[in-house]
């Protein structure tokens, strides 16, 4: 192949032969592209990739040529990290509401390097970005509870849940922390479908009885090893439906947001971008290849949300792949625990896309959209199969009287005969459609409208129901809506909307 792109003045640069992937990276005209694309043996042409030169920057950063920090008041929100500790970090300075250790005789220091990592991504979000606009936004202040020791081992003389259990209470009544960050796992504990292990269903009693977010990561995985290393850019994203890379324990959590990864890029460096044997595995926004899924208990959407958590790249000359931990690039920018030393790290994995939830969720524009966000705290109980003691649902409904839809959708008894039908027009097609959402306590759904809708009127209708299972003791269900409406046309609906809507219990 090579002899023929240089008998049609094609210029090669590099070339590399492996196992199961056979590259080159050459200066070809449009002409001869067109031709190599008919070629069945070749398996794709790109563009070489573009470097990350923010990063190296970034790491030789010092205190003295640092960009200005914003000042940030008491009431900024306030994020608890349950993790390894958070160091005091020149950046961090005044935004440490306090420490705690569960054990005590753990200490608070964070030798091992994570908690503090993960506290900067909750404070400061995208550090590349603010680094390039030449100012660092810190947008939340954070509390932590060191639960791990020195190598990020858990007490061999504890029990985790009992751990998280005083940990979040703690830092809940001590500090009124509302929201926390777990970027921890247990690694020896893979999610295979049945009932929840007991760190999870210790979250999910702590979220209902406290009334607080927990935000935890899905975990991580190294797809491919050994002589099964290049399957790593072959197969992907294939491997990320393997059984083998399920959700660790306690991502299955039902009243717990479980965050999974994107990738901010392709990861590689000026240096690895002019090698044509180290190869990116993603292109931005595409799923991390480390990062685990789901479904969760009873089928339910997990992860609930995803956030950049950073990329691996394959990397035959040292025969492994590399995250961000070992090739600045490819991971994502934070704050490096012994910062005497350096002030910024990297790192690659679902604990860095973790912190930056429960930031807003972006939206695109579309022909006319409604999105509804459904978000609630069942009952659960570890014993049961049948996991979460109520179900939740909605749906969107337009262009009838809502007393018909209350008939329709209202519990009836005996006495009351048939329920009144509802016609299909009515029911707005939400995506996903119910079967695939409803088995989650985060429900997202939207309804796109590509013609005129004027026939259906101005009023929409959205009907939230919550079906009782085994617990039936309760009698309030608490629940959170988001509803968004998107247009094309970028018209200002917020004003219009505000005034007019409406809630019918």
């Amino acid at each position: 192949m090579i002899r023929y792109v240089e008998a049609r003045a094609g210029d090669v640069f590099d070339r590399y032969v492996g196992p199961s992937i056979s590259m080159f990276r050459a200066r070809l005209t449009g002409e001869l592209v067109r031709t190599l694309l008919t070629i069945e043996e070749i398996a794709a042409i790109d563009l070489p990739p573009a470097p990350d030169v923010t990063t190296a920057e970034a790491l030789d950063l010092t205190l003295a040529n640092a960009p200005p920090l914003n000042a940030l008041g008491d009431d900024a929100p306030l994020i608890g990290v349950i993790d390894s500790g958070v160091n005091d970090h020149p950046f961090l300075a005044n935004v440490i509401a306090g420490s705690i250790a569960v054990p005590e005789n753990l200490g608070t220091a964070d030798v091992w390097g994570h908690g503090t990592r993960v506290a900067g991504i909750a404070v400061f979000g995208d550090l590349r970005a603010q680094l390039n606009a030449g100012a660092l936004q810190r947008g939340a202040r954070i509390c932590a509870a060191k639960v791990v020791n020195d190598h990020g081992d858990f007490d061999d003389r504890r029990l985790v849940p009992s751990q998280m259990r005083e940990a979040i209470m703690t830092l809940n009544q001590r500090f009124g922390c509302r929201v926390f960050v777990i970027a921890l796992a247990d690694r020896r504990r893979v999610y295979d479908g049945g009932k929840v292990g007991t760190w999870a269903a210790t979250l999910d009693e702590l979220a209902r009885e406290l009334d607080v977010v927990i935000v935890v990561s899905s975990g991580n995985r190294h797809p491919r090893g050994g002589n099964r290393l290049e399957q790593a850019v072959t197969e992907y994203p294939g491997y990320l439906l393997e059984d083998a890379n399920r959700f660790f324990e306690p991502a299955g959590a039902l009243n717990v947001i479980t965050v999974g990864a994107l990738a901010h890029g392709e990861g590689l460096d000026a240096e690895r971008a002019n090698d044509v044997r180290v190869r990116p595995i993603t292109k931005l926004h595409e799923p991390a290849p480390f990062s685990r899924t789901g479904p969760g208990p009873g089928g339910a959407t997990k992860p609930d949300v995803v956030e950049i958590g950073g990329t691996l790249i394959f990397d035959p000359v040292v025969a492994r792949l590399r995250g961000g931990e070992d090739v600045g690039s490819a991971g994502v920018l934070t704050l490096y625990h012994s910062y005497l030393d350096q002030l910024f790290t990297a790192g690659s994995g679902t604990s860095y896309a973790a912190p930056r939830v429960p930031e807003a969720f972006q939206a695109g524009n579309g022909e006319r959209c409604i999105r509804v966000t459904l978000a609630f705290d069942p009952p659960v109980r570890h014993t049961r199969n049948d996991y979460a003691g109520v179900g939740m649902s909605f749906r969107l409904v337009r262009g009838c009287q809502p007393d018909l839809i209350f008939d329709h959708y209202r519990k009836r008894e005996q006495a009351d005969g048939p329920f009144p039908e509802l016609a299909a027009r009515y029911n707005c097609n939400l995506v996903p459609g119910p079967q695939a959402r409803e088995k989650g306590s985060v429900q997202c759904a939207t309804a796109t409208f590509r013609r005129d809708v004027e026939e259906y009127g101005d009023d929409s209708y959205l009907v939230v129901r919550c079906e009782s299972g085994w617990a039936t003791h309760i009698d309030r269900q608490q629940f959170a809506l988001v509803v968004e409406l998107l247009h094309k046309a970028e018209v200002q609906l917020y004003e219009r909307v505000r005034q007019r809507i409406r809630i019918q219990a």
